[in-house]
């Protein structure tokens, strides 16, 4: 008795590169109508109060915003080190931020400079996300009063003075239920 025995076609290794290459061209295609001017105009707006929001987007990785230059008119992510267009960016050129010292007082962050295109410029204003979500507890100054930015997870407050922001500062970092371990 005779059995038949049926060959399965496999894949020959130029049809899967032919494969491999037009999915090429249709990312690059893609990535490119992504990152045109058209498409960058629909960004959202950055702002203090979405800025803890916006960095909370990818899982898993550091990041840190930096606002940078004698103006204060760059703004930069890293990662990715890349700069956004200031025309989408609402955070003033005059903010300000301050941070609380060993006994409770607050203290002027100073962040200092920034190598950028193969010059020396001025960080105005740096804010850091941690892997966990964790931000740095902090005031910031704006022209429209003054935000908290609490460690985890919640949202910028704004305080029409420092003390008032102070107070709220404190009372979170001195509450044991906002303590959080991993």
């Amino acid at each position: 008795m005779q059995t038949k025995v049926a060959h399965a076609r496999a894949f020959s290794l130029i049809e899967l590169l032919l494969v491999v290459l037009i999915m090429g061209v249709v990312y690059s295609l893609v990535s490119a109508n992504f990152l045109s001017p058209k498409a960058q105009a629909t960004l959202p707006t950055l702002t203090i109060e979405n800025l803890p929001a916006f960095m909370r987007g990818e899982k898993g990785v550091t990041r840190t915003f930096y606002l940078l230059g004698d103006k204060c008119d760059k703004a930069l992510f890293d990662p990715p080190f890349e700069t956004l267009e200031f025309e989408h960016l609402r955070i003033s050129p005059a903010t300000k931020s301050y941070v609380l010292d060993f006994y409770g007082a607050l203290q002027v962050a100073q962040f200092g400079r920034f190598a950028l295109e193969g010059e020396e410029v001025d960080i105005c204003f740096a804010y850091r996300m941690e892997k966990n979500g964790a931000g740095a507890d902090t005031i910031v100054q704006t022209p429209e009063g003054f935000y908290h930015m609490p460690v985890f997870f919640g949202a910028p407050k704004r305080y029409a003075t420092l003390e008032e922001a102070q107070t709220a500062m404190l009372a979170t970092a001195l509450n044991p239920d906002n303590v959080r371990l991993r």
